[in-house]
């Protein structure tokens, strides 16, 4: 009986932990620049059970796909689950062609919160 145990446990262990490395994303929002050769984008990812519901923000050029990690300039929980496009804790515009404005609830807890990113500068206001 306890070698089953073990042998369910090697089996499911894998898929309760872990990431195949094929997450899913889901775009909620995309906002270009005024010049239109960036894009903000607000999705979803789901990598597996261990994934949370978070708020992530990618500022992407035309040629960037949203599951480049290294653009990611914001993440936050959400209070929504997977219903982003409900979600309204956070908000973005773009003040002109290199500045991007965020604005999120001050009760938002937030896990990454960049400055800058491939000369764009981000800044934050609190509702």
């Amino acid at each position: 009986m306890y070698t089953i145990r073990i042998l369910i446990a090697i089996v499911l262990m894998p898929v309760l932990i872990g990431c195949s490395g094929k997450c899913r994303y889901k775009i909620f929002q995309e906002t270009p620049n005024p010049g239109k050769n960036l894009r903000v984008v607000k999705f979803f990812n789901w990598c597996g059970y261990t994934s949370s519901n978070n708020i992530n923000l990618s500022i992407l050029r035309n040629s960037d796909s949203v599951e480049n990690r290294s653009k990611i300039v914001f993440v936050a929980a959400s209070g929504v689950g997977d219903q982003l496009d409900k979600d309204t804790t956070v908000k973005f515009s773009w003040l002109n062609d290199s500045v991007l404005l965020i604005s999120h609830n001050k009760n938002l807890q937030i896990f990454e919160k960049k400055l800058i990113l491939d000369g764009i500068q981000i800044h934050y206001t609190i509702k």
